[in-house]
């Protein structure tokens, strides 16, 4: 009789086959803002109002604005916008995306690639760690290939070297949010890292099949109807959860397919047909 055990890709399994096909993530150019701020010691700070006139600005604009010096200038023609103290910031609203948003550590150099938009005249647009605050990078102007047009681009490179149990695949994700001058956030991008299927899961997922299919192929399940084959699978099923080798509360049945889906560990997915092979997607 053939078996009817077929595992399917789910969560950290289906990373396996989309992150084979990306392309290798090269760092993006980065750049320090490089303007000094005087203190009252050195010279007697100037009022915003002189800052606008020294620099042309129109009158009613409220930020001044100054040259970047540095070597690593962002690539565009838009001037470094800078806030005096005090000044009253513009707000726009920013939206962050990320890709890959999912990898593979032992596919992936950790390289993410970052596009913020905005409508707002800025050069740089900070990327900051969600859950700490942190700016773990910068994301520029131009870094697309046109000046202007309010998308800012850059990368940031993840740790995949965050496991700790080598006979567990572990599962980690990293939040990033994009930070407007005035504080705005953009809603949060996560991307999940997953490591591979260890040999232990392996075995353990091997394990369940061949009890499964002790069942599957013997001679008294030929004979039994759809709810008595449901009983005999859900026992083997539960007997390997309540062993560890199924994790737990994943073990699912559809009664209109007759299927059994469940999760082994390493997050991968399988189902169970329990009708006749040649009847198993009606």
């Amino acid at each position: 009789m053939k078996k009817r055990v077929y595992p399917i890709m789910l969560t950290a399994t289906v990373m396996f086959s989309s992150c084979g096909r990306l392309d290798p993530m090269t760092s993006a150019p980065s750049a320090e803002t490089a303007s000094s701020v005087q203190t009252e010691a050195e010279t007697e700070a100037p009022t915003t109002s002189a800052l606008l006139a020294e620099e042309g600005v129109k009158e009613g604009n409220v930020m001044a604005v100054s040259e970047r010096e540095s070597e690593n200038k962002s690539p565009n023609e838009i001037p470094y916008v800078e806030y005096p103290e005090g000044a009253e910031l513009e707000h726009y609203e920013v939206s962050l995306y990320a890709e890959p948003t999912e990898v593979m550590t032992n596919e992936s150099n950790g390289v993410i690639t970052f596009m913020a938009e905005t409508k707002g005249k800025l050069n740089e647009i900070q990327l900051i760690n969600a859950d700490t605050g942190e700016t773990v990078s910068v994301l520029f102007d131009g870094n697309d290939g046109i000046a202007g047009d309010g998308q800012f681009k850059g990368t940031c490179k993840i740790d995949l070297d965050y496991g700790t149990d080598p006979d567990v695949s572990e599962q980690k994700e990293f939040n990033f949010c994009a930070l407007m001058p005035d504080g705005t956030r953009s809603e949060v991008v996560t991307v999940k890292a997953y490591e591979p299927i260890t040999e232990k899961e392996f075995s353990q997922l091997e394990t369940i099949h061949t009890a499964v299919n002790a069942i599957l192929d013997s001679d008294e399940y030929k004979t039994m109807s759809i709810e008595e084959r449901k009983e005999a699978v859900g026992e083997v099923l539960r007997k390997c959860e309540e062993e560890g080798l199924i994790i737990k509360d994943t073990i699912r049945y559809t009664e209109s397919s007759a299927v059994y889906y469940y999760k082994a560990n390493g997050g991968i997915g399988n189902v169970i047909c329990l009708r006749d092979l040649d009847n198993c997607d009606r």
